[in-house]
This record gives structure tokens, sequence and C-alpha cells, in this order.
């Protein structure tokens, strides 16, 4: 049997770009909502309109989990280990 550690993928330099670019798209995604808050915010002045944004981020993120719990469920269960 082979050993393996987490840590081994980490040698592996197309991983480590990997993971490089998703930190920073993930952070640039991030900076970019809190940016769109703020300015929603400096326009309205009004918090529900920043509730609104979250929900119209949590919906579309909510509907697209269920369904695809729903074909998860739905199709046949493999062993590949």
């Amino acid at each position: 049997m082979i050993s393996f550690t987490p840590l081994q993928s980490l040698q592996n330099a197309e991983f480590r770009n990997l993971l490089t670019g998703r930190f920073f798209i993930v952070l640039a995604f991030r900076m970019l909502a809190t940016l769109l808050g703020w300015w929603v915010y400096q326009l309205t002045k009004d918090p529900f309109s920043i509730g609104l944004i979250g929900l119209s981020e949590v919906i579309p993120a909510v509907s697209c989990a269920l369904y695809a719990g729903h074909v998860i469920d739905m199709n046949e269960k493999k062993d590949y280990f």
C-alpha cells in the first residue's frame, strides 16, 4: 500500500499554481462584493439594500445546491475505490 501525506501534493508545481490562483480569485471576488456593498450603501444610505445584495447572492447558490443534490441522489452510486 502506498502511503500518502497531504503535504506531498504541494510538491507539484501545477497544484501550487492552482492553489495560489484560486486564493487570489476568491480574494478578488470577496473584495468586489465588499466594494459593491459599500458603494450601494453610499448611494442609498439604507442597510436593507445591503441585505438585498446578500439575498441576491444566496438565492442562486442555494437553488443550485438543492438541484445538484437532487441530481446526485437520483444517479447511481458507484464504488470508485
